[in-house]
């Protein structure tokens, strides 16, 4: 029985760390996935990669990543930002419209993607 205890909180540790990570580059503490997009983004736009959402207001996301350790900003503006790391692209958005819906959205959108 310990064992199994031992075996499923490794596995859930190794989750829940896989999590904090995509592609090497920290996801924004507390931001979720968003499934449906991301599926949009790997299957119509064909890139490689992985979207989140917060209801952080955008200046406290891009400070996030601009202080991370070999993130490069590209731009950075009022309503988005773009970083890169060793060919990941990192997209910051808000507002941002639904590919699906063409709502556009208020919370902030994070794309991980490889180049």
């Amino acid at each position: 029985m310990k064992t199994l205890i031992a075996v499923m909180l490794t596995i859930l540790f190794v989750c829940s760390a896989q999590a904090a990570d995509s592609f090497g580059v920290t996801v924004y503490p507390g931001a979720k996935e968003d499934a449906a997009t991301t599926k949009i983004v790997n299957e119509k736009l064909k890139v490689t990669g992985s979207c989140f959402r917060t209801a952080d207001p955008l200046a406290k996301v891009v400070d996030f990543y601009a202080k991370q350790q070999g993130m490069k900003e590209v731009y950075v503006d009022k309503e988005g930002a773009m970083f890169s790391k060793d060919r990941i692209n990192v997209t910051i958005q808000n507002p941002w419209m639904d590919m699906q819906t063409g709502a556009m959205k208020t919370d902030t959108l994070i794309t991980l993607a490889k180049q």
